[in-house]
């Protein structure tokens, strides 16, 4: 956590196995505490009983829930490769690829977002911009137009 990210939510597990979000003062649902993660916010959940943060766990059941769902996040060969290279070594691995390549994630949204952003606003057509030159050329016409009459009836 660096200094200017706020501090995660804290989700108490009960033993009846109900999620308890201390931020909102309500029971949320494992699917619910997805959403919540889904839309960038961080959760620390809590077992309320021991006291033992049980994040990860609780992580990887949602995880579960999703592939249950068949939304095929993980290939199977990566579950494999989990379950063999348990090590530390491979869980840094893991941990690098798995940052790249949530990184990625979010640089190809904010890509996408920017190329939305870009599409949506108008632009000047070729047309668009003859017509001001027309209109800014009558205005100088009868400006000067205006400048004569002033001068012719003065005289």
């Amino acid at each position: 956590m660096t200094g200017n990210q706020p501090a995660p939510i804290i989700i108490k597990k009960y033993s009846s196995r109900r999620l308890y979000d201390t931020h909102n003062k309500r029971f949320i649902s494992i699917r619910q505490l997805g959403e919540m993660i889904r839309d960038s916010q961080d959760v620390m959940v809590i077992d309320k009983e021991s006291g033992e943060d049980i994040t990860k766990t609780i992580l990887t059941q949602i995880i579960m829930e999703e592939e249950k769902a068949n939304r095929d996040i993980l290939p199977v060969n990566l579950l494999h490769q989990l379950i063999r290279g348990s090590g530390s070594m491979y869980k840094d691995a893991l941990e690098d690829f798995v940052a790249k390549g949530a990184k990625t994630i979010r640089k190809a949204k904010h890509d996408v977002e920017s190329s939305l952003f870009g599409l949506s606003r108008p632009k000047p057509s070729q047309s668009g911009a003859d017509e001001l030159e027309q209109i800014k050329a009558r205005l100088a016409e009868l400006e000067a137009s205006l400048a004569r009459k002033d001068s012719s009836g003065k005289s």
